[in-house]
């Protein structure tokens, strides 16, 4: 996937998911990269039953597991033996090499623990990490995990649905379809032809990729 990485051309007309984004709003922001011309676009999914299991991996991905917070509490409530508060740089060191944390499970546990007053002015207060404070963050990851896990679904529903996909999307933000249109969705009839790219200028075509690899690595001319 492109998405995240700068991609925003104006002239895009194709769109195509080759595993699907864990959420429909995701969705509709992916898809509506395509057509900012004022041209002709479409939006293609292709997904197999086999497909299901990433989406899972990525949200699980997102947030440390119970045992992952109970297991960073254990190695900061150590150093409580040794010093009353800790640099957060200090702190961010443990949760990547100690911890084994990702960023944006290090991201999660700083958030929280700034919004509950145990990390201020870049230090952490290690005799306010109680077993309450981190049962607080795992029911909080339990939460987002649940919602998480629903939209997830939702964009299931939307894949496997048996009507029109477009009214489904609209539906989901308060909106109905007001026309019918002659390219709607897979399920109400598209002419896929009819998103076919224009014929360019030959010239536009004169690649030869012999010669790009001379160029790449400077090569001799190939067969000489």
């Amino acid at each position: 996937s492109a998405f995240g990485m700068g991609v925003n051309k104006s002239n895009t007309s194709y769109i195509i998911h080759f595993h699907y984004p864990t959420n429909i709003a995701s969705y509709l922001q992916e898809i509506g990269r395509a057509g900012r011309d004022g041209e002709p676009s479409i939006a293609i999914l292709l997904c197999s039953p086999l497909d299901h299991d990433l989406p899972i991996s990525i949200i699980e991905d997102e947030l440390p597991s119970q045992s992952q917070i109970q297991f960073l509490f254990s190695l900061l409530q150590e150093r409580m033996f040794q010093t009353k508060e800790l640099p957060i740089e200090e702190v961010e060191q443990i949760c990547y090499n100690a911890a084994r944390f990702n960023e944006q499970y290090w991201r999660f546990i700083r958030y929280h623990l700034e919004q509950l007053g145990i990390i201020q002015q870049r230090k952490l207060k290690l005799e306010s990490l109680s077993d309450e404070i981190m049962n607080r963050l795992i029911a909080e990851v339990e939460i987002r995990l649940r919602n998480k896990y629903s939209e997830l679904e939702n964009m299931k529903s939307w894949i496997q649905v048996k009507e029109c996909r477009r009214e489904y999307l609209l539906q989901q933000f308060g909106y109905r379809k007001e026309n019918e249109l002659k390219n709607c969705c897979d399920y109400c009839g598209i002419t896929k032809t009819d998103y076919k790219k224009r014929q360019a200028q030959q010239s536009d075509f004169d690649y030869n990729w012999k010669t790009e690899l001379q160029k790449l690595f400077g090569l001799e001319k190939m067969g000489e």
